[in-house]
């Protein structure tokens, strides 16, 4: 029953959102590295040649091709204090979601178990009933026959 219910699927994502989190965290601990880079190329309307023209685009696009590339190591020195609060919060978000967890599915056996008792007494007393009907049926009609007879008066029958 419990892969059926939406609230405590809901619940298990949670868990496992935090469960990602809390990586997430720790790897910020770690040192990183990133690197990037570009392409860049300039043209100047202003831009002239040695005999007085302006130099066309295609030359400027040649002339002025600026590629690079960035380098950049990060070492987290400072702010750990921070990073290990938010890791013992997420932590605790983490205990807290598996109680919740727990929670949800021992509020699903409970009421599994109620829904089987009330079934099971709901089938007792339609037997008692059926078992009362019959009981109901023989005494109508031994009055019956002692009203036939004349054992017993229309007041009695009734």
């Amino acid at each position: 029953a419990c892969l059926h219910f939406p609230t405590l699927r809901a619940q298990e994502l949670k868990q496992e959102y935090l469960r990602k989190q809390l990586a997430i965290h720790y790897g910020r601990y770690a040192p990183s590295l990133s690197v990037g880079g570009g392409y860049s190329t300039h043209y100047y309307s202003t831009d002239v040649a040695a005999n007085g023209e302006i130099t066309p685009f295609n030359e400027q696009f040649n002339n002025y091709l600026n590629p690079h590339l960035g380098l950049s190591l990060s070492i987290p020195i400072f702010n750990k204090m921070g990073k290990r609060f938010t890791i013992k919060r997420t932590k605790l978000e983490l205990e807290n979601q598996l109680y919740t967890i727990n929670q949800e599915k021992n509020t699903i056996l409970r009421e599994i178990e109620e829904a089987v008792s009330m079934l099971e007494n709901s089938r007792l007393e339609y037997a008692n009933a059926n078992d009362y009907k019959g009981f109901v049926e023989k005494s109508y009609q031994s009055n019956k026959e002692k009203y036939a007879l004349g054992l017993i008066n229309s007041t009695d029958f009734m």
